[in-house]
């Protein structure tokens, strides 16, 4: 697929992921008119989503039980790039890197609002607000989101969390 812009934080605006009707099959991330970023399932059975943009592919998988997270891989070499732990319902969860980076994610309690920021009290990098029915959902960049070195996999990860999730609190729960 050819993406004509990188994720980042000069993106034109609106910013918008677009979720298909019915749910299922590729969501597509415009910038303007611009196809940014694309996030598609694979499988029934193992709940795994690619997600693809200019920087790069990451696979998306839900794993555990009791204590579930999602492990980030990247599709070209096979590596462990994240993890994606769950909290509370009001805590959202943190993302966590191999290097000891550790990005918070946020939920407003009842809302379909996600927001990324490097720690607790400092302002948000990132955030998505969704529209009704969930078929569209904005993403708003900051400026400093574009010293994040790994803005294009949280966009396309607070995506698919929200897009993915059948409640408002699911993110936290799953």
């Amino acid at each position: 697929m050819s993406f004509t812009r990188r994720i980042s934080g000069t993106l034109p605006k609106p910013v918008v992921w677009r979720r298909p009707i019915g749910g299922r099959g590729t969501w597509t991330l415009h910038s303007a008119d611009d196809l940014v970023a694309t996030i598609r399932h694979r499988g029934w059975v193992r709940p795994v989503a690619i997600a693809e943009c200019a920087s790069g592919r990451w696979e998306f998988e839900l794993k555990g039980w009791f204590r579930t997270h999602y492990v980030i891989r990247s599709c070209d070499t096979d590596e462990d790039l994240a993890i994606f732990r769950p909290r509370s319902i009001r805590r959202g969860g943190d993302v966590e890197l191999p290097n000891g980076t550790r990005y918070e994610g946020r939920t407003r309690f009842g809302s379909f609002d996600l927001e990324f920021r490097r720690r607790e009290g400092m302002p948000a990098f990132l955030s998505f607000r969704s529209r009704f029915l969930r078929t569209k959902t904005d993403v708003e960049i900051a400026p400093t989101g574009a010293s994040v070195p790994e803005l294009p996999m949280l966009v396309c990860l607070g995506a698919y969390l929200l897009l993915n999730s059948e409640s408002p609190v699911r993110i936290a729960m799953v």
